[in-house]
């Protein structure tokens, strides 16, 4: 998550160049630190979900959506930005990763024994994952370049509001 994060640290300002945007510098550095965030999320999490104990997932889930809408809501309402958005979704990334120390207490500690195994098996995972984000969200990237920033908001709402609900229901059926 952190090389991912970095990446975008580095990609934010030719992007913003690319959709002639200079805002999107900002935003893309904030988005990547957060994405770089969540790699800090307790690990111990999945002994639970070993064992099919599943209420740590629903509590973490719904209270993160419910911090980032909050906080969300009371940025727009006060500073009426569209920082809002993203400061919410940092504010929920950053609650859930304390919230999975409180639910499963950890101390991790940093060891470079099996550090290749890992690499290796992250270099290939994070490159699938960029792929696999590539083709799912190459129309929204043709969209933003093409039509502007205003079809690509609408597109990208009406396309969160479509798979929302089966995206909520078959996620947590599939872990």
């Amino acid at each position: 998550s952190g090389v991912i994060g970095i990446a975008f640290c580095i990609a934010a300002y030719p992007i913003a160049l690319l959709y002639n945007d200079p805002r999107l510098t900002g935003v893309m550095i904030v988005v990547g630190l957060t994405g770089a965030l969540q790699g800090m999320t307790n690990p111990k999490l999945v002994t639970l979900s070993r064992k099919l104990i599943f209420w740590q997932d629903f509590v973490v889930q719904v209270s993160q959506k419910l911090i980032g809408f909050v906080v969300g809501i009371a940025i727009a309402y006060f500073y009426r930005t569209y920082w809002a958005l993203v400061l919410g979704s940092a504010a929920a990334t950053m609650f859930s990763i304390l919230l999975s120390y409180v639910i499963v207490p950890y101390l991790p500690k940093l060891r470079l024994t099996h550090a290749r195994e890992l690499f290796g098996f992250s270099l290939w995972l994070s490159l699938g994952s960029a792929l696999n984000t590539l083709n799912w969200r190459f129309d929204q990237f043709v969209i933003g370049y093409f039509f502007g920033k205003h079809s690509l908001g609408l597109y990208t709402v009406a396309d969160n509001l479509s798979l929302l609900p089966t995206r909520e229901t078959t996620t947590p059926i599939s872990q």
